[in-house]
């Protein structure tokens, strides 16, 4: 039985409306917002998972669960030019450790980082694959 235990959060990050923000945050299963506001009040948010990010939610209608696009949701959100950065981390047992980071920007534009890319790095950088940190 997979025993997987994650979480994630973002960074603080503007949004157009706040208002507009909250209510569409209603359809991101798991999401807790927290809202504080800068040094010329201007509204910012973080996002926190206690479970991880979330790629699907259960729909009545159709008595199961669906994928879900919040991303796209996110990103109209988005004060233009700003970017929003979430750091994901997580285990099964210890014996298999996940971590994350995924950069959304205002424009669409995506940027992905997986802690098992330092395989790749270190094959490229000395020559070899070192073992897997996992049993």
């Amino acid at each position: 039985m997979v025993n997987y235990v994650g979480c994630a959060r973002s960074n603080y990050f503007a949004v157009k409306n706040l208002e507009a923000f909250e209510k569409w945050m209603d359809v991101v299963p798991g999401a807790m917002l927290h809202a504080a506001e800068n040094d010329v009040g201007d509204a910012l948010c973080c996002i926190v998972f206690e479970e991880g990010l979330p790629s699907d939610r259960f729909d009545d209608e159709a008595e199961d669960y669906v994928e879900i696009d919040w991303v796209g949701g996110l990103q109209e959100h988005l004060v233009d030019g700003e970017t929003v950065v979430f750091m994901e981390v997580g285990h099964e047992k210890m014996r298999y450790l996940s971590g994350n980071a995924w950069a959304i920007h205002s424009d669409g534009r995506e940027l992905n980082l997986n802690l098992v890319d330092m395989y790749e790095m270190c094959r490229k950088e000395f020559g070899e694959r070192p073992s897997v940190a996992e049993y």
